[in-house]
């Protein structure tokens, strides 16, 4: 906003602006709009035209840098430098990037930025702690959908009984034991002692459809929940075998050459994928650590995704994990990163669409099924939020789109050419991918082709992860 400090300063910078016409080569008359701050800005620089140049706030600064950020990373550091604060916002001044450069390093990250951006919330958006209309509150839960850990109505824990079914090797009031006769009589179809009876069976086998001791199966046939250190329970969801089209569709709206070329990929085998991202509370429960105390403005709601531990972290994580899976009897210790061609098999869910939900061009539905620039909490600049809160896509999973990005197992490559076909892991160069964007990115950073890359020794509050098996 223009400050003027009196109407004498109004006026006398007006009188500026027409003399100061024929040294930059114009008449008053070609004036535009946008040429006027222009040349208050060099008049007052130039002649001390106190209160005619545009004062902007360090948060505003701040603000302006976030929404625009990786645009403003030419190098894909993570940081900006001087020069690529002036390509964005050439109005900045040293004393004005040195007072945002909290940290003394010559460069702004977003943490930096963010601390300043805090102060302002965005026009638009609500105070924290409120409730968009139609929305639900942090840790609420729709009207017919179950919380994370709980039951629905109707549905068993591990080990309990429907009422009125008799546990194995019990037999119901006025039942007759297997082999024995009602006293003097041999009721019809009963079965001889040793023989088993059609549709049984026997001890230590498996039903068709049911799971194995040691893997815990949920309401979907297939899906399965194991245990965490202190009884945290972990959702994996069934993904099915399948083919698919990798990479953006041709025209496809804002889109990068670096997600072609568009190919067949075919996955052979089904696998599981986490029902949602690996949560702080998940997280603490194997590790005992909590990397994202590191930024005390990070929201610090357990069920919210973990952040900010880097990809040789999580390879610790998993390692830990898959030896408590082990030691609990629990299935077999396979758990790990997906491949990026899985990750985006299973966000697109038999989907050809820009995201899972449809092209969206005009951006009127993606609130309803993730956290994005539109719709987070303006005072809460820490790209998470609970987990859960937005609808899932076609195989159950939430959040694949927004709240964090999620690393995935391949390094880096330019685009597809001589990507495998077979849904493996592609190894490269030490910089991995992440994939689904973030809350703090718009919506062409959410699509379901889109692909970025950070190096697997950094770590950021913007990258979480979920886990395949």
């Amino acid at each position: 906003m223009i400050k003027l400090r009196s109407s004498v300063v109004s006026f006398a910078c007006l009188v500026l602006i027409t003399s100061v016409t024929a040294v930059f080569g114009c008449s008053p008359s070609q004036l535009q709009t946008q040429n006027v701050l222009t040349i208050f800005a060099k008049a007052s620089g130039v002649l001390g035209c106190y209160g005619c140049a545009p004062t902007l706030t360090l948060e505003e600064i701040a603000t302006e840098l976030l929404a625009h950020f990786e645009n403003a990373d030419a190098n894909n550091s993570g940081q900006l430098d001087w020069d690529e604060t002036q390509v964005e916002m050439p109005s900045i001044t040293s004393e004005q990037f040195e007072a945002l450069d909290t940290n003394n390093d010559t460069v702004l990250d977003r943490a930096e930025l963010q601390a300043f951006a805090n102060n302002i919330p965005a026009e638009g958006e609500m105070a924290e702690g409120e409730v968009a209309e139609g929305e639900m509150a942090e840790g609420e839960v729709a009207e017919g959908e179950v919380a994370e850990g709980e039951m629905a109505e109707g549905e068993m824990a591990e080990g309990e009984m429907a009422e009125g079914e008799v546990a194995e090797g019990e037999m119901a009031e006025g039942e007759v034991a297997e082999g024995e006769m009602a006293e003097g009589e041999v009721a019809e179809g009963e079965v001889a002692e040793g023989e088993v009876a059609e549709g049984e069976v026997t001890e230590g086998e498996v039903a068709e459809g049911e799971v194995a001791e040691g893997e815990n199966q949920t309401e979907h046939t297939g899906d399965m929940v194991v245990m965490l250190p202190g009884d945290v329970p972990l959702a994996m969801m069934h993904i099915p075998a399948g083919t698919f089209m990798m990479g953006r569709y041709a025209g496809e709206v804002g889109s990068e050459e670096y997600e072609d070329p568009q190919h067949l990929v075919t996955l052979t085998q089904p696998f599981y994928m986490c029902k949602y991202e690996v949560t702080k509370r998940q997280w603490e429960s194997v590790m005992d650590t909590k990397p994202w105390s590191i930024a005390s403005y990070l929201n610090e709601d357990p069920d919210s995704p973990a952040v900010y531990m880097t990809w040789v972290e999580i390879q610790d994580f998993i390692a830990a994990l898959n030896a408590h899976i082990l030691s609990t009897n629990q299935g077999a210790a396979t758990f790990r990163l997906p491949s990026e061609a899985e990750w985006e098999y299973a966000c697109r869910a038999d989907t050809t669409t820009r995201f899972y939900w449809g092209d969206d061009l005009d951006a009127t539905q993606i609130s309803d099924y993730a956290w994005w620039s539109g719709n987070r909490d303006s005072l809460a600049y820490d790209h998470s939020q609970a987990v859960g809160l937005k609808s899932p896509n076609a195989f159950r999973l939430y959040d694949m789109s927004g709240n964090v990005a999620e690393w995935c197992a391949d390094g880096w490559h330019d685009d597809y050419t001589d990507a495998p076909t077979d849904g493996s892991v592609w190894e490269g160069i030490t910089y991995r991918i992440h994939r689904g964007g973030d809350a703090g990115t718009t919506s062409i950073f959410l699509r379901s082709a889109q692909r970025a890359n950070l190096n697997e020794n950094s770590a950021a509050e913007y990258i979480g992860f979920r886990l395949a098996r």
